[in-house]
């Protein structure tokens, strides 16, 4: 939230506040105000940058967005996303867009991160390319209306041989 008629404050800024560096991607309008995504870091963030994903149907608009630290002296894209509800279109272009994002992006580590609104069945998309940590193994963490949704997932992308768990504490 950003200064909306739910929240009258800029919600990342303020948890941010001068202990964590921080970024907002704006998604929409909302009650005067705005709604969007958020990310914090203790590190340095050596680039922002983000998007909004094609509105489809009427659907709600939704965005992502990365963010570019250095972990054990690696460059590493963190993203940051809010996908459409998993069951139809939207789900399925916001999807597209952001494999094509990370497919663009140059940087060989990449972690994806979010509210995915996804079923363990819509998960496959990201399983051809990317390493799942929700879901590794069969093994499913509930983060969402029981077991049925994958919100807060994660995905590394080129790092089977970085240590990158032990960095991610300091990001």
């Amino acid at each position: 939230d950003r200064n909306n008629g739910r929240d009258n404050r800029d919600v990342i800024a303020l948890i941010g506040s001068d202990v964590y560096n921080h970024t907002y991607q704006k998604a929409i309008n909302y009650k005067n105000g705005e709604y969007g995504i958020g990310q914090l870091a203790s590190t340095e963030m050596l680039e922002v940058t983000g998007g909004n994903y094609t509105v489809v149907n009427g659907e709600e608009g939704r965005a992502w967005q990365r963010m570019l630290v250095e972990i054990d002296g690696k460059q590493v894209a963190i993203y940051n996303t809010h996908l459409s509800l998993g069951v139809g279109d939207a789900f399925r272009s916001n999807v597209s867009e952001i494999l094509e994002v990370l497919e663009n992006d140059p940087v060989p580590y990449k972690l994806l991160t979010g509210d995915f609104n996804a079923t363990r069945e819509n998960m496959d998309a990201f399983k051809e390319k990317y390493n799942l940590s929700n879901g590794k193994d069969g093994l499913w963490y509930s983060t969402f209306e029981g077991d049925k949704y994958a919100s807060g997932a994660g995905y590394i992308d080129g790092a089977p041989n970085a240590d990158i768990e032990s960095g991610i504490d300091n990001i």
